[in-house]
């Protein structure tokens, strides 16, 4: 923190996870207020798989010869169109075809940001002082996650239509602002013209294992996570104050429980605490779809708060090893893959909550949200077999997983 750049580019960080938050979470619930339903929160994610995959994608030769600052500086502008958009269209942003057309700019947006601040972190911090760095984020990222829902839910909660929405998006502008001025004020940085083939990312049995592990955390971080959990949490709470207590709580539990099996983690290894995490969150999930009950969340929000932390550590360090073993000095290579794995996850979920929302309406989001369920089940068995036998005895100190990770 001593380095101004370096505060530039956590300053940077924070205020995008501020967009990040009001346009990816508040922005598809703004949707379902506008009455789009399954089908409006599927298209509004849609894009958000396939477009990062093709920005990362394309960003090796663009950074070898621009450097990483447009890309940075275009991707605040990206979110400043969206949010204004939705300021001035309100509810007619819920049609389709406006729903897709600002879904891919925000897509094009995030991956813009993404692509260069993973190369940005990559060639600013060395490899000895990523742990500190990279937890530094990870705590800031939960101290914004806790407070923007709950601040977001209460303001929006003064309202009882669109009207706060379109006023939250409008001064979502300033963020934007401060977003750009970060990534103007930090130096840029290019790729190298000789990186490595992609193809070396799935040339080995552990190489294919990680990639489909990697997609397999994909679907559930999208159809679980961005459609599914808001859709039935409108259902069941009803209103945006609570939707954003249950954000903020749930990123609290999240916290607590990095905290707490950071521990356990090194006493019971890694493919271990990824069965734990897993079983957990499977637990907190079924709970979550089979009951229709605001009380059922304070069970779940502690209780997958714990769960999903000990088992995000255990893949965060799984993920480490296994870029050690896979890409040697070559990062940003790895990085595409991964994004382009995720990205197959993502829009996979998303193609098959619109067929479902095409055939039976909003009916079907408590069957997806529990097929969605088991795909963090089928990550972690995938990461075991990419790490073979021998990392079940593995005792590591955990790392904490970054923002945007």
């Amino acid at each position: 923190m001593r380095d101004r750049d370096t505060r530039w580019v956590i300053g940077g960080a924070v205020a995008w996870s501020v967009l990040d938050i009001c346009l990816g979470l508040f922005g598809g619930l703004f949707l379902l207020r506008a009455g789009g339903g399954l089908l409006s929160a599927a298209l509004w994610l849609l894009p958000l798989g396939f477009a990062l995959a093709l920005v990362f994608l394309a960003g090796r030769r663009v950074f070898a010869r621009t450097g990483t600052r447009p890309f940075r500086l275009a991707s605040p502008g990206g979110a400043m169109v969206v949010a204004l958009a939705f300021a001035l269209l309100g509810a007619r942003a819920a049609e389709p075809l406006i729903t897709i057309v600002l879904s891919a700019i925000w897509a094009l947006a995030q991956g813009l940001h993404w692509s260069a601040f993973n190369l940005v972190e990559f060639r600013r911090v060395p490899a000895a002082d990523r742990a500190p760095y990279f937890a530094l984020l990870s705590r800031l990222g939960l101290v914004v996650a806790a407070t923007v829902p709950l601040g977001v839910g209460w303001f929006l909660g003064q309202y009882a239509d669109l009207t706060g929405y379109r006023t939250l998006f409008a001064m979502l502008a300033i963020v934007g602002v401060v977003v750009f001025v970060a990534a103007w004020r930090t130096p840029t940085h290019r790729t190298a013209n000789d990186g490595g083939r992609l193809r070396d990312s799935a040339s080995t049995p552990a190489g294919r294992w990680a990639l489909a592990a990697i997609a397999f955390r994909g679907m559930w971080d999208l159809g679980g996570q961005r459609i599914m959990v808001p859709l039935l949490l409108l259902s069941v709470i009803g209103s945006e104050k609570g939707f954003g207590v249950y954000q903020a709580a749930n990123s609290v539990a999240l916290f607590i429980g990095f905290t707490v099996s950071t521990r356990s983690l090194a006493r019971v290894g890694v493919l271990r605490a990824l069965q734990i995490g897993m079983l957990g969150m499977l637990v907190a999930n079924l709970l979550f779809v089979g009951t229709a009950q605001a009380w059922i969340l304070f069970v779940v929000v502690p209780l997958g708060g714990v769960f999903v932390a000990l088992w995000g550590n255990a893949a965060f360090v799984a993920n480490q090893l296994l870029i050690d073993r896979l890409i040697g000095d070559d990062a940003y290579t790895f990085i595409v893959a991964r994004e382009l794995a995720l990205g197959a996850g993502r829009t996979l979920a998303a193609v098959v909550a619109i067929g479902a929302a095409l055939a039976f309406g909003d009916h079907a989001a408590r069957p997806l949200m529990a097929a969605y369920a088991l795909t963090p089940a089928a990550a972690a068995f995938c990461l075991g077999r990419a790490l073979g036998p021998a990392a079940s005895a593995r005792r590591v100190a955990a790392g904490t997983p970054r923002m945007g990770d």
